[in-house]
């Protein structure tokens, strides 16, 4: 009931600010005088100039969903390639930390040994 009365009381005082604007007219009169007043071809171009507004908006909403489309694809392909390079770059590091250990191997290791483990490797290059 009280939202009823304050909208009541808003849409009276509105039409008051109207009525002495338009110098003291009654309400019923306002539609009248207002109409007269406005141009009507004014009022067709500001139509026009909506429903071009209108169908500019929809088109940019189109426009935005296949632009988030888009995003969203680009993500999913950008998770795979990360994923990828992180799986390389994470055996490229495991490849570096064994190069460094067989290194400390053949440090600490006789000279024979190493001679056998050179010749094994060599021969397996082609497929490792």
């Amino acid at each position: 009931m009280t939202n009823l009365q304050n909208e009541y009381w808003r849409l009276e005082n509105i039409t008051r600010g109207v009525s002495q604007a338009l110098r003291n007219c009654s309400a019923g009169n306002i539609f009248r005088i207002l109409a007269r007043k406005t141009d009507r071809s004014k009022v067709d171009a500001l139509e026009t100039e909506k429903a071009q507004l209108a169908a500019h908006v929809a088109a940019m909403t189109r426009e935005l969903t296949q632009k988030n489309k888009e995003i969203r694809r680009y993500q999913a392909e950008q998770t795979v390639v990360l994923s990828r390079v992180r799986e390389l770059l994470g055996h490229l590091g495991e490849v570096v930390n064994k190069a460094y250990l067989y290194d400390q191997l053949v440090e600490s290791a006789d000279p024979a040994s190493t001679r056998k483990t050179i010749q094994v490797l060599v021969k397996y290059s082609r497929t490792i």
